[in-house]
């Protein structure tokens, strides 16, 4: 499956997202979707040998992370242990039986069961001696589940239990926008979606953001009928309000929804899922000539945003500074262009050591 095709293929697409800003990679160990796929991109090889026995192939993992690194990527992100919505099932695992691809386990077994935790005792040790061998394990990220909500707190509790005493070196941060999560200090960095995100910034709990088919109108997002000074505004209000780190989502998922079947995303902005996926939520690139990537213009405008944030950063801009002082939230913040480029135009002509020009 992973062919030298495939190779480059992805090769180029993550070149793309160094070039546009993002410094992290997800490296797909396990195929974290809900739906069965006849062909997972699944990099590790998994082998029952007996009942319940497992063996480890990581050659096509390393393979990966070093491509990754090769490319200039110091940190890595790695596939959710439980699967989204609800921390009620396990990940899907699969093997290779007669030429096809197969589950290991029923896709219903509970999360805690005993059947999945024995995996785990077999697989968490190995995959914390890859890192520390490949030197990576203090620069990966590590997931729960993804998008747990309110009532799935006790599941999240039992499935981190299971970590804590099975993996206590793996820190884990997860999409999830209910303020328990990070009062109770469940996960390690919370993820609250945009339009989430007050709640924790008002309780000064560190945190990530997202956005995902959500949220609309006024809020921060980068849809294809999102106007392209509003895109640009997402570094601005990163710095502004705080945020540690931005979660992606969607680079090149170009398949319909829970269906093997992948869709034309020049002609098929939401993969056949509207309105529950709005256009341009899945993807910011297309594929292009010779399996080289085509940037979206979103794309391109997001990525001058993250360098609008390096230049904050880089000229000493306090976030509380009175030039950002028109960014309230993730809602409420300039959307227009001359804003930009005349704070920018301010900050560019600040004096070393000296005030902003007007404040």
């Amino acid at each position: 499956m992973f062919d030298n095709r495939w190779w480059e293929i992805t090769r180029a697409q993550l070149e793309d997202m160094l070039d546009h800003g993002s410094d992290v990679v997800y490296v797909p160990v396990f195929f974290d979707r809900r739906e069965t796929f006849k062909r997972p991109c699944q990099l590790l090889v998994v082998n029952e040998t007996e009942p319940g026995k497992y063996q480890f192939d990581w050659s096509q993992v390393k393979q990966f992370t070093d491509m990754c690194k090769q490319i200039g990527f110091k940190k890595f992100e790695w596939s959710h242990i439980w699967i989204y919505w609800g921390v009620k099932n396990p990940v899907r695992v699969y093997t290779k039986k007669e030429g096809k691809y197969v589950m290991l386990w029923s896709p219903d077994i509970g999360a805690t069961s005993d059947t999945y935790v024995n995996f785990l005792k077999q697989f968490l040790p190995e995959f914390h001696d890859f890192l520390a061998k490949e030197n990576i394990l203090e620069d990966s990220y590590f997931h729960l589940s993804d998008e747990p909500g309110a009532s799935h707190v006790e599941n999240y509790k039992r499935a981190r239990q299971v970590l804590h005493e099975l993996a206590p070196w793996m820190k884990v941060m997860d999409a999830l926008s209910d303020i328990q999560y990070g009062r109770q200090g469940l996960t390690d960095m919370p993820i609250p979606m945009v339009n989430s995100a007050q709640a924790y910034i008002d309780e000064k709990i560190p945190h990530w953001v997202y956005y995902c088919c959500a949220p609309q109108g006024p809020w921060l997002n980068r849809f294809m009928d999102t106007p392209l000074p509003k895109v640009r505004m997402a570094g601005w209000t990163f710095y502004r309000l705080g945020a540690k780190g931005f979660l992606h989502w969607g680079f090149n998922y170009w398949h319909k929804i829970e269906q093997e079947v992948v869709t034309d995303p020049l002609t098929d902005g939401c993969v056949s899922a509207w309105p529950g996926i709005p256009y341009g939520d899945p993807f910011v690139i297309y594929p292009g000539a010779d399996g080289q990537p085509m940037d979206s213009i979103r794309w391109e405008v997001f990525a001058e945003s993250l360098q609008d944030y390096a230049i904050l950063q880089t000229a000493g801009i306090k976030p509380e500074d009175p030039l950002l002082s028109e960014i309230k939230t993730y809602a409420q913040f300039p959307k227009n262009e001359e804003w930009i480029q005349q704070t920018l135009e301010k900050i560019l002509k600040k004096p070393a050591g000296g005030k902003t020009p007007g404040n």
